[in-house]
């Protein structure tokens, strides 16, 4: 019997994988198998939490087992037509750049995807003979393969991935596909810097230092990311050179925690197009989760974080709407708009794509409750139970999406029944009649508060006034009294003044008489002696 289209459709449950950083485990921390036991040893009463995943890797695991078991069957699947996306999430500073490019000695997943992907493909042509774009495949042109040479002309480290070549291992797992329908890859790299979406792949040099923030466009019911750049890639080595140079123009930062700390989240995209089908492997490297007393951030780094902290929550509450939807069988909206990462990642958590999320911790005392936080938002992950449904391309069923192209206006909800909807409908009026009615009581109740509080300031503030005015009153009396006082001494100066002026005027007059008188009678003696004389 031939299988249907509902055969196709399947009930997953999201695999979510831990990754556990530095050689020291501290006590607080007990693994057995898949299991993470947490035990807070500062409170004696506290419970121990036990937290479940698909896989736990513990330090010493390699770089190539975390591919493996992660990563390779997706990319074959990916390459049989199922699109895919792998999240790393974790605290700042806990390893998820590492588990994502790695270094020269250890490649990181993206690295092996590059090598496999390329090495299981047939040999694609050096130039692209139709380009991506957001109503389908059209004709390339000559401006198409400039944008590959420029970007590789850029990049001056070209021998690196040669380097890891020699670490990687990859069975090569040819697939045959017809002459005429010759596949072909396309990489893109986006940045979600402060709820701004860019284009890490923007070849511009901008005299500002402003780069050109990129529009998230809703057109008729598909979202999309405006002027987001495509580029075609003939090869792995050539792709790497790609992702090599957005990761140049990666917003990082140093903080008290991490020295080379990610201030956003960054999506490298691998599109893959043949056989009349389309198909979108995303890598998603979460910014990690940070908290302001330890990381100590001010000014733009505090704004980072907040925005990092943020647009993690409106994740967390998609995941635990899901969780619940699934549970109660009932309607609930999810708020996929209310972050710019969370409306990339909405297909896949709809269930649209294969999805998967690597956990990475640093399992040390100090960072014992943001790990706690880490854990909560895995095991809200890990129950997620989604349904992957392919889509239908040329004719032909594909799990088919694109992160910068995904349907929008049916998947912000998850329906059921027309009768459990009603009831739902129901429900909700009712509540929103009785929050209602809470809030005009509350708002009678503030305006009340609101009249008490002035009444009690104006009080208040003529109590001080009179209490002002009666200390200035007090201090104008004093200074009355002590003035008449001084005016009373100045007027009997005054007084003794004129006294002692009349007494000096009366002795002047006196002195002058005497002074008169015996003029007067030394002129009669001598007028005496000259008569007697002429005699």
């Amino acid at each position: 019997m031939d299988r249907t289209y509902e055969d196709d459709i399947e009930e997953n449950q999201m695999d979510v994988f831990l990754r556990v950083k530095n050689e020291q485990v501290c006590n607080m921390y007990e693994i057995e198998e898949d299991v993470i036991t947490c035990r807070d040893f500062d409170y004696s009463d506290s419970l121990d939490k036990q937290f479940m995943f698909t896989h736990i890797f513990p330090p010493e695991t390699k770089q190539e087992e975390i591919f493996d078991s992660v990563v390779r069957q997706r990319l074959w699947n990916f390459i049989q037509g199922q699109s895919a996306t792998v999240l790393c999430y974790g605290t700042s500073g806990a390893g998820k750049t590492y588990t994502v490019m790695g270094k020269v000695k250890a490649p990181g997943i993206i690295p092996r995807s590059l090598n496999f992907l390329f090495k299981t493909l047939p040999e694609l042509p050096m130039k692209p003979s139709f380009k991506l774009s957001k109503t389908g495949l059209k004709p390339a042109n000559l401006e198409d393969g400039k944008v590959l040479n420029e970007i590789i002309a850029k990049n001056a480290d070209a021998k690196t991935f040669k380097m890891m070549l020699n670490e990687m291992t990859c069975e090569e797992e040819s697939i045959k596909v017809p002459d005429d329908l010759a596949p072909g890859v396309w990489v893109s790299f986006a940045e979600i810097y402060n709820e701004n979406i860019y284009d890490l792949l923007d070849l511009k040099e901008h005299k500002s230092k402003t780069r050109q923030k990129l529009k998230l466009i809703n057109n008729n019911g598909v979202a999309y990311v405006q002027n987001l750049k495509n580029v075609y890639v003939p090869t792995a080595h050539h792709a790497f050179q790609v992702f090599q140079y957005g990761m140049t123009k990666l917003q990082y930062a140093s903080t008290s925690v991490n020295s080379h700390s990610s201030r956003s989240h960054c999506i490298f995209s691998i599109t893959l197009v043949h056989a009349q089908r389309q198909c979108v492997f995303n890598f998603c490297d979460l910014a990690g989760t940070e908290r302001v007393r330890n990381t100590q951030n001010a000014g733009k780094r505090l704004k980072e974080a907040n925005n990092i902290n943020t647009s993690l929550m409106v994740l967390g509450r998609c995941l635990e709407v899901l969780r619940k939807v699934r549970i109660s069988k009932s309607v609930k909206p999810i708020p996929f708009r209310e972050s710019k990462l969370t409306q990339l990642l909405q297909r896949a958590l709809l269930g649209y794509e294969d999805l998967a999320m690597i956990v990475n911790v640093n399992p040390v005392k100090e960072y014992f409750n943001e790990n706690l936080h880490v854990f909560n938002f895995s095991a809200i992950a890990k129950d997620i139970v989604v349904m992957r449904k392919p889509s239908i391309v040329g004719g032909r069923r594909s799990s088919s999406s694109n992160i910068s192209e995904f349907h929008d206006a049916t998947d912000d909800c998850v329906y059921c029944d027309h009768t459990d909807m009603k009831e739902e409908i129901s429900r909700l009026n009712e509540m929103n009649s009785r929050l209602l009615e809470e809030y005009k009581i509350l708002q009678d109740e503030i305006e009340v508060g609101e009249r008490m509080v002035r009444r009690q300031l104006i009080n208040e503030f003529e109590r001080m006034i009179a209490e002002i005015k009666s200390e200035h009153d007090k201090e104008i009396n004093e200074y009355n009294c002590a003035l008449s006082e001084l005016n009373k001494k100045y007027e009997a100066l005054r007084k003794q003044q004129l006294t002692e002026k009349r007494r000096d005027e009366s002795t002047d007059r006196s002195s002058s008489m005497y002074s008169s008188d015996t003029d007067s009678v030394i002129c009669l003696n001598t007028s005496s002696e000259s008569s007697s004389s002429e005699f």
